[in-house]
């Protein structure tokens, strides 16, 4: 019980809050992500682990060119809900690149048993495609840049951020949904 108590407490004291300012709230609208004014800023993701927020950072600020920044936890302020639209907006994907596949299957568990052979790849990820559970990596220009990195099936893809259900290695594409 005292061990439940502490971790909530620390989960409570030790979060951390991404935030944008509010002329680019619409622009986070595009992405599918919702917030909450705090002070001058708009909050869209909370969270105890640091560094999976830096990598939604990165990757807001890299590809949809959103400035964002931590928000200091010890500024308590009034949270009041800013004005968003209830309708859900789809996120934005990556079209047209190069994965290598590794395994098509509909049995979760053999996908990550293969995901974990190849962890170290770049942008590993299993996505639910269909009613199958695949296992990619990379997300390259061209069928040539693919080769290099493994033998596999290169394969030109979509990929879209609903169907991701683990990633590693992201090099800045998404963050675990």
């Amino acid at each position: 019980m005292k061990k439940t108590v502490l971790i909530f407490l620390a989960t409570i004291l030790f979060s951390y809050e991404l935030g944008v300012k509010e002329k680019d709230i619409p622009a986070l609208r595009d992405l599918g992500l919702l917030c909450e004014q705090k002070g001058d800023y708009c909050v869209f993701a909370r969270g105890s682990n640091k560094e999976e927020l830096l990598k939604i950072k990165k990757y807001i600020q890299t590809n949809a060119a959103i400035p964002v920044v931590f928000i200091d936890e010890t500024k308590k302020s009034a949270v009041k809900k800013a004005a968003v639209k209830k309708t859900p907006v789809k996120p934005k994907s990556i079209k047209g690149v190069y994965s290598l596949q590794f395994i098509s299957a509909r049995n979760l568990n053999e996908a990550k048993k293969v995901f974990e052979k190849h962890k170290n790849l770049p942008f590993v990820r299993i996505e639910k495609v269909g009613k199958f559970y695949t296992v990619r990596a990379g997300a390259f220009k061209s069928y040539k840049e693919a080769k290099k990195i493994k033998n596999g099936i290169v394969l030109k893809c979509n990929i879209l951020p609903e169907r991701i259900i683990e990633i590693k290695n992201e090099n800045g594409y998404f963050s675990k949904r």
